[in-house]
């Protein structure tokens, strides 16, 4: 249980957000702006995922607060279910 208990505190510090290996600048523009505009203390990762391998995990400068319209708004703009807390 102890390992469990580590594991739930550590992932509750990030966000991954999951999108297209390509993007249109403008979706990408929107998701910064989300981010910028709900700051906090999870730091923001996307998983990059084109279906062939497990997705890639890229860092971002970005620590956003966990609200639920926060994570509306990036998945009107990602898709739903894309935001993994």
């Amino acid at each position: 249980p102890g390992a469990d208990a580590r594991h739930m505190s550590v992932t509750s510090e990030y966000l991954c957000v999951s999108v297209p290996p390509v993007m249109p600048k403008s979706f990408a523009n929107e998701l910064m702006r989300i981010f910028a505009e709900n700051p906090g203390s999870r730091r923001v990762f996307l998983l990059v995922e084109d279906g062939k391998k497990p997705p890639k995990r890229i860092s971002t400068k970005y620590s956003i607060a966990c609200s639920g319209d926060t994570i509306r708004a990036i998945e009107k703009v990602v898709g739903k279910g894309a935001v993994r807390a």
